[in-house]
């Protein structure tokens, strides 16, 4: 069942100009993607790569060529011994680099904190640049140790705490 919908001149150019700025917002939004390829094919020219993991690769290749990565570099985290038993132990900051693209996180054993936000167990994602920590609880016995695991796109980085 349809109903007649009547509407005064006024409210009708109201309702456009919205619909229009929510169009043009979308635009913007559709146009700050990340630009990935599924695959490239690297020229002559962009065949010799310098030495280095992240030089190995991006070094050569344009912007429009690189395909999406979301494997970062390796990070780890330092390990913290002789701490208070049953504690709230938090991990040193790490900046995640190596990836051009937004890449899935999740942990095992703690509990981690991207940019300062509130700790979280379940999955999400990080950007290039962004800082991430763990938090675990410590043991509540003594000579006790946990560990978290964090995975960030196949990448893994334990913390570790051992108890006095």
């Amino acid at each position: 069942m349809q109903l007649p919908l009547h509407l005064s001149g006024e409210v009708l150019h109201t309702m456009k100009k919205s619909f229009f700025h929510l169009d043009a917002l979308l635009i913007v939004a559709v146009l700050l993607l990340p630009i990935c390829k599924a695959e490239s094919t690297p020229t002559a020219s962009q065949t010799k790569v310098p030495a280095g993991r992240d030089a190995t690769r991006h070094a050569n290749q344009p912007e429009a060529a690189r395909k999406c990565d979301t494997t970062p570099d390796a990070f780890s985290f330092t390990s913290h011994t002789e701490v208070v038993p049953n504690t709230l132990i938090e991990s040193e900051l790490v900046t995640i680099s190596g990836i051009n693209h937004p890449a899935p996180v999740s942990i095992t054993g703690g509990e981690y904190s991207i940019d300062g936000r509130a700790y979280r167990r379940s999955r999400g994602i990080i950007k290039k640049n962004q800082k991430v920590r763990i938090r675990v609880r410590s043991s509540a016995e003594s000579s006790g140790e946990v560990a978290a695991t964090l995975t960030i796109g196949g990448v893994s980085g334990t913390f570790t705490v051992k108890t006095v």
